[in-house]
């Protein structure tokens, strides 16, 4: 089993059959600092320079377990960060965060692309996670939208998951 455009999780995922945490379900979780989030359309803009973030909080990981990354940017061609991830969050360091995107090797064209990864926690060491995205000294705009984290080992099961293809 695999993780493509056509493939069984996109299709699960369209059916809603995965647990997801909806990020759009209680605004008022969200700590955004730069950044500005449009409740209609679910779009968070970060503003250019400095460091721009929003944290939204998730429970513990599970050591071992596979984890689902995806989010969707759009910058403009020239766009550059000093840094600028995606991932579960508890701080820097073994069994305290897994990156499921780097946005600097996102693709520039001022249109919306997906970026997706699977991780593993190999353990857990913090005692509160959170989905973190943040750009620092961005020389432009930067757009995100329709952020997901899927447990896949709780979902499939061990030895179940899907890989990225």
């Amino acid at each position: 089993m695999s993780i493509n455009k056509n493939g069984v999780l996109q299709s699960y995922l369209s059916e809603q059959r995965i647990p997801i945490h909806n990020l759009l379900d209680d605004l008022s979780k969200f700590t955004l600092s730069n950044i500005s989030l449009d409740t209609n359309t679910g779009i968070f803009t970060f503003v250019s320079g400095g460091l721009a973030m929003s944290n939204y909080p998730l429970p513990l990981p599970v050591a071992g377990h596979r984890y689902y990354g995806r989010v969707e940017q759009k910058l403009v061609a020239n766009a550059h960060t000093d840094d600028g991830r995606f991932e579960y969050f508890a701080g820097d360091g073994a069994g305290l965060n897994i990156v499921f995107t780097d946005f600097n090797s996102a693709i520039k064209d001022d249109n919306w692309h997906a970026q997706s990864s699977i991780q593993v926690f190999p353990s857990v060491a913090g005692s509160s996670y959170y989905l973190r995205t943040f750009s620092v000294n961005a020389n432009a705009t930067i757009y995100r939208r329709n952020h997901v984290i899927i447990d896949l080992t709780d979902f499939f099961g061990t030895g179940n998951e899907p890989s990225v293809e």
